[in-house]
């Protein structure tokens, strides 16, 4: 993220026509029988609503907004939901579970987890490698599709680094400062990253990447041509995971660790792609960001109900499979339903106890379980 100079008369769009206060009624059944619930957030340029059973939250803006972000690569065609309302207003929807963070930049707070840190960043990352100049302090970050997505308005400009430094925070204060008080530390890059983190004291391993911003990675995952990554999102001695353009994960894997999971029959063979990078031989694997895919003491995938109870079967399933692995450190996949262990020794927290922690501390795509709900889910691995 070198210098860039942002000339915004290029890029802001007129919102003279701005949105009604509100573009959605709750309990409108959308043609997709989706039913809006409430409204959560709101600006000139977009609204937010969660729906009545709350497995989505809903991005609204208007057509000519949506469809710049789509022909500046912000998002895929197949993001976009195209509604008019009662009023006659051509909308476009975007869904995103609500698992996962859709949230306007200036009000986010990773609140010490690294994974949320680096989400967000993957996300700055990504968007900079589309579009150098435009302010996204204003911007909304969709986790779903690893961007955060500019509105063009004319919001004071404020540098990369200083965003990054108000998602670390710890309090709502906001740091305002723009490119010109920075200077030449204005930008987010893996160094600047790194010194954020440092200061308020969160440690990223000391593991290089093996995947660069914007990378191809069609040759090694075959989920459709241009595949690109955003940045990484966790870094391990066994293991990274990336975001990508799409709404997927690339979980690549050092081959021992692999082999060890392969050997205790909690991955398949054939389920996996072989990489290579500089003569290190890597196992890949592709899967859904809609599911959680995270270290289980770095939680970050907004916990449902259904989602509590799914992890706790999937202690029990590895636990069965693995009777000697420790599983608080290891690596969750909601999709795989199993748990990944970096280690055998036998130690660590019970498995009852760490399904309640987990389903009792979140965090939470709505809100927190009935004391009833989280017993119900330790019971499975009792």
């Amino acid at each position: 993220m070198s210098e860039y100079i942002i000339n915004e008369s290029r890029f802001v769009i007129d919102i003279s026509d701005e949105l009604k206060d509100h573009a959605l009624e709750s309990g409108t059944v959308l043609p997709n029988l989706t039913i809006v619930g409430d409204q959560i957030d709101r600006s000139d340029s977009f609204q937010i609503y969660d729906t009545q059973d709350g497995s989505f939250n809903l991005l609204v803006v208007k057509k000519a907004l949506a469809l710049k972000w789509l022909e500046n690569g912000f998002i895929p065609k197949k993001a976009l939901y195209f509604y008019t309302n009662d009023q006659g207003d051509e909308l476009v929807i975007i869904f995103s579970p609500s698992s996962l963070i859709l949230q306007r930049v200036n009000t986010l707070r990773a609140y010490g987890s690294l994974r949320y840190a680096l989400s967000f960043s993957a996300a700055m990352f990504r968007t900079r490698s589309l579009e150098h100049d435009i302010s996204l302090r204003d911007g909304i970050f969709l986790e779903l599709y690893g961007v955060v997505l500019p509105c063009y308005t004319k919001t004071r400009a404020v540098a990369d680094r200083a965003l990054f430094a108000n998602v670390l925070s710890k309090d709502q204060s906001e740091d305002l400062s723009s490119k010109e008080e920075l200077g030449s530390a204005h930008g987010l890059n893996r160094l600047s990253l790194k010194e954020e983190l440092y200061k308020v004291k969160i440690s990223l391993p000391n593991v290089e990447p093996y995947l660069e911003v914007g990378e191809l990675v069609d040759d090694f995952v075959h989920k459709g041509a241009g595949l690109t990554v955003s940045s990484y999102v966790l870094l391990d001695e066994n293991y990274q995971i990336y975001a990508t353009s799409d709404d997927s994960f690339i979980l690549l894997m050092e081959n021992s660790f692999a082999s060890s999971l392969i050997e205790r029959g909690l991955l398949s063979q054939i389920d996996l792609g072989n990489v290579s990078f500089g003569g290190i031989y890597l196992k890949a694997l592709c899967l859904s960001n809609h599911f959680a895919l995270e270290k289980v003491n770095d939680r970050h995938f907004g916990l449902t109900q259904s989602g509590a109870f799914k992890f706790a079967l999937a202690v029990r399933r590895t636990r069965q499979l693995c009777p000697d692995a420790r599983l608080d450190n290891a690596l969750y996949s909601e999709e795989l339903g199993l748990l990944l262990p970096s280690s055998y020794d036998g130690n660590g927290t019970s498995d009852a106890q760490l399904v309640r922690e987990v389903v009792s501390v979140g965090p939470f795509a709505n809100a927190p379980f009935l004391e009833e709900i989280i017993e119900s889910a330790v019971k499975i691995v009792e």
